[in-house]
C-alpha cells in the first residue's frame, strides 16, 4: 500500500534536487534517490501505518499536532502585534519629523521676515541720514573727499582723502 503523495512545484523539487547533489555528489544524489524509492518509502510507510492504527498514538498524534497549531498561531499573532507596534511607531516618528520640519520653516520664514524688515529699516534709516546730510551744506560729498582733484600746483597726483577739508 502506498501512501498518495502530492507532486512538490517544480521549484521546491529543484530545490531539493541542488540539495542532494551538492551535499552528496552526482552519484550519491542518484543513490539517494533510488533508495529512497525502494527502501526508505516502505519503511516509513509502515511506521506510519502503525502509528495510524493505534488509538492512544492518533491521540497524541492529534494532541502534539493541536500544540503545535497553537504555538504557530500565537507566534503569528504575536509577529503581527509587533510588526503593528513598528508600523504605529514609525508613523509616530514621521509625524513628529513633519512638525519639526514644518516648524524649522516656520522659524526660518519668521527669521527671514524679520532680517528683511531690519534690512528695511536701515536702509531708511541710511536715506533719512544721506537726506539730512545733503541739506548741510558743509558736509557735501565731493570729487576732493574722493581723492580725485588735483592737488594745487602738483604733479598730477591724486590727493588722498584725509577725512578733514
Amino acid at each position: 500500500m502506498t501512501l498518495p503523495f502530492q507532486t512538490p512545484a517544480p521549484l521546491e523539487a529543484l530545490t531539493w534536487i541542488l540539495g542532494l547533489v551538492s551535499t552528496l555528489g552526482i552519484g550519491g544524489a542518484i543513490a539517494a534517490v533510488v533508495l529512497t524509492g525502494g527502501a526508505a518509502l516502505p519503511i516509513i510507510e509502515e511506521i506510519l501505518l502503525k502509528i495510524l492504527r493505534c488509538h492512544p498514538c492518533m491521540v497524541v498524534v492529534v494532541l502534539i499536532g493541536t500544540l503545535l497549531g497553537g504555538y504557530w498561531y500565537g507566534r503569528h499573532e504575536e509577529a503581527g502585534a509587533c510588526k503593528a507596534a513598528e508600523i504605529a511607531a514609525e508613523l509616530r516618528n514621521r509625524e513628529i519629523d513633519l512638525e519639526r520640519q514644518s516648524q524649522a520653516r516656520s522659524d526660518e520664514t519668521e527669521r527671514a521676515n524679520r532680517i528683511a524688515a531690519d534690512a528695511a529699516q536701515r536702509a531708511k534709516d541710511d536715506a533719512d541720514y544721506i537726506a539730512g546730510l545733503k541739506s548741510r551744506p558743509g558736509c557735501l560729498f565731493d570729487d576732493l573727499d574722493a581723492g580725485v582733484r588735483q592737488r594745487p600746483g602738483g604733479a598730477g597726483a591724486a590727493q588722498p582723502a584725509g577725512g578733514a577739508r
